[in-house]
């Protein structure tokens, strides 16, 4: 845009120059007089400034087009912070009950959640973050949206494993009829079941809790950025239903 712009300049330019040129020339020889002088830089001056509105008119229009598309891209990425942030949070309901973590790891039930596959940013469409503002909040941006999708893969990992292994050593065991304390647990399951339920566990919570935050604070600072940029445009505005837990 810029390099077409500069273009455009030089030619009004050159073309100015050229026809100053011209008339020098022919009041030199005599060609013209002062009438036709006049005449000939009314319909020069006519003529030029009609081009230059031309010219502004279509400058301003596509200023505005890339305003517009600018702004759509931002509301764009809030709505899939936001939506990833909605997702998040039911799984971090789902999971408040389960205290102890014998019960995030044996009591808590396998979640499945859809994919959420299309809850990626558009990073070519907000590239232009690189240039106007900060470059690290679209940094920000692709650590958040590689942070969710390792949530849901770590959330997927832990269903997978306690469904195909933690589930029918419970079943084997009897435990699923009675009340079991967490040592009589360890003790007949083997070493590598337990262990493995609670640390996958552990990991399920943690980035869940993380990524809940990470969300939140990240949808404020785009926010934040979006009006920075455009402070009479409206944009996507997060409101949690409640404040994130310690």
């Amino acid at each position: 845009m810029h390099t077409a712009t500069s273009h455009n300049r030089y030619l009004y330019v050159a073309i100015l120059v050229v026809v100053s040129s011209a008339v020098i020339f022919l009041i030199a020889h005599g060609d013209i007089g002062p009438k036709e002088i006049g005449t000939a830089f009314l319909a020069m001056v006519g003529t030029f400034l009609g081009a230059l509105f031309a010219f502004r008119l279509n400058e301003s229009k596509e200023n505005t087009k890339i305003e517009k598309e600018r702004m759509a891209a931002l509301n764009r990425a809030l709505f899939i912070l936001a939506r990833q942030y909605n997702a998040i949070l039911s799984l971090d309901k789902a999971m408040v009950p389960y205290k102890s973590d014998f019960e995030k790891a044996f009591n808590c039930p396998a979640l499945r959640p859809p994919s959420y596959s299309d809850l990626v940013q558009d990073f070519s469409a907000i590239g232009f973050l690189l240039d106007v503002v900060d470059p690290n909040v679209l940094m920000r941006l692709s650590v958040e949206q590689e942070g969710f999708h390792q949530t849901l893969e770590s959330l997927r990992i832990r269903n997978e494993f306690y469904v195909n292994e933690v589930q029918p050593a419970i079943a084997q065991h009897g435990f699923n009829r009675r009340d079991v304390h967490a040592p009589e647990f360890q003790a007949a399951l083997s070493e590598r079941i337990f262990g493995t339920a609670m640390n996958s566990a552990k990991i399920m919570y943690s980035n869940v809790a993380e990524d809940r935050k990470n969300l939140l604070n990240l949808h404020g600072e785009v926010f934040a950025t979006a009006k920075k940029l455009f402070p009479d445009a409206r944009f996507i505005k997060l409101v949690p239903e409640e404040q994130p837990r310690d």
